[in-house]
């Protein structure tokens, strides 16, 4: 009996040994589906425009300018400025869901004559004819002023504030038809006789740009300024002064050619080889958008106008300097018109004209070692045989 026992409690250790040997654990598995990470936004509004002017009158005698809102609120005109005048312009803005911290700039992007009066021509002004008849740019950004001490220039992101979620705040922008003395004080301005800019305009673009303030210690306005170029932009209006027989490394062209009108893209304006060109057929008085545009990566440059396109590998090669001239026999003229380059926000003026001659607008100091794009407009005022090869013209150069 005590051998039987024995055997089974042999049998049974062994058969809980087999038994642990082949188990498994308990176990259960559940899924979360669908789970979504959701950015956060900054999302800004303008919600209104309004204007403050700074009366002093012991300066400022009589009616302060004519403030006038788009009706939209995104826009206004002030009007009849007299030297020494000078306020602040208001924004409204709205803000969502994040906290931001908010940033703005001026851009100069348009200087108009508007016609010359008398004193304007005694004051040294050359840019166009009398009685409103003149198409030519205006003075009166060389004596507009923003920003009182903190010293805005165009083309430059400064600080405005902080905009809660949820919230509505205002923010200022100081002009001044003179300059600043190192504070709020509107003082007159040393570049030159101010009768050059009467009747003239100024029209300027106000940007705002939000960035979110939680874990963003460091975000500072000037941060946006960097990679800002400092280029020159220089404007000629001469025959003797603007050179378009030389100086640039490549070229693009919308030309008169004889009888015929042509584009032209290349690095040899001379030789067949040198250049890609296209027959084209332009009217008098009628607008034509153009684009040149660089790839960096294949050094080619990509010129076409109404749909027509010429392309030729222009490089490698250190590019730095832009120009964009207008060319014009007598009695014709040659508008270009709505310039933006994409790597540069500064370009001013954006149009300009040549009557009977060459007129030039040049930038140096540029970056055009990579991918941009300069587009604008351009329209002669007469075309026909009886004009010579090249004129009248548009003449891009680069180099």
């Amino acid at each position: 009996m005590k051998r039987i026992i024995l055997s089974i409690a042999v049998i049974a250790i062994a058969g809980v040994a087999t038994f642990a040997g082949t188990q498994a654990f308990f176990s259960d598995t559940e899924t979360s589906q669908g789970n979504a990470f959701v950015a956060g936004a900054v999302d800004i509004e303008i919600a209104g425009i309004s204007d403050d002017y700074l009366d002093d009158d012991t300066v400022n005698d009589g009616p302060k300018p004519q403030f006038t809102p788009s009706d939209d609120g995104f826009s206004f005109e002030l009007a009849d400025l007299k030297p020494l005048d000078h306020g602040e312009v208001s924004y409204e803005l709205t803000n969502d869901t994040n906290d931001a911290h908010v940033c703005a700039m001026v851009e100069n992007t348009g200087n108009a004559e508007n016609g010359r009066i008398d004193p304007e021509r005694e004051a040294g002004d050359t840019t166009g004819s009398l009685n409103n008849t003149d198409s030519g740019l205006g003075e009166l950004q060389n004596f507009m002023s923003f920003g009182g001490n903190s010293g805005i220039s165009y083309g430059e992101w400064f600080e405005v504030g902080d905009l809660s979620s949820g919230g509505s705040e205002t923010f200022g922008i100081n002009y001044c038809f003179g300059q600043y003395d190192g504070s709020d004080n509107c003082v007159p301005n040393t570049s030159g006789d101010v009768n050059v800019a009467q009747t003239d305009s100024v029209e300027v673009d106000v940007s705002f740009y939000a960035e979110q303030t939680r874990n963003n210690p460091d975000f500072s306005c000037e941060d946006l300024n960097e990679g800002e170029q400092d280029v020159a932009v220089t404007q000629e209006d001469d025959w003797s002064t603007v050179d378009l027989s030389g100086g640039s490394d490549w070229f693009a062209k919308a030309r008169n050619n004889n009888q015929n009108f042509e584009l032209a893209v290349g690095t040899d304006d001379s030789s067949v080889s040198g250049q890609d060109t296209a027959e084209a057929n332009w009217d008098a008085e009628t607008e034509y958008d153009f684009t040149l545009t660089y790839d960096e990566s294949e050094n080619e440059a990509t010129w076409e106008v109404d749909g027509e396109t010429t392309q030729f590998t222009v490089g490698p090669d250190t590019f730095s300097n832009l120009g964009i001239n207008a060319k014009a026999p007598n009695g014709v003229t040659t508008e270009i018109s709505n310039l933006a380059l994409s790597i540069y926000s500064g370009l001013s003026p954006d149009n300009f004209t040549a009557n009977g001659n060459v007129s030039s607008l040049s930038v140096m100091g540029l970056n055009l070692n990579q991918d941009w794009t300069l587009t604008g407009t351009f329209e002669f005022s007469a075309v026909g045989s009886g004009f010579s090869q090249e004129n009248p013209a548009v003449h891009i150069s680069v180099n």
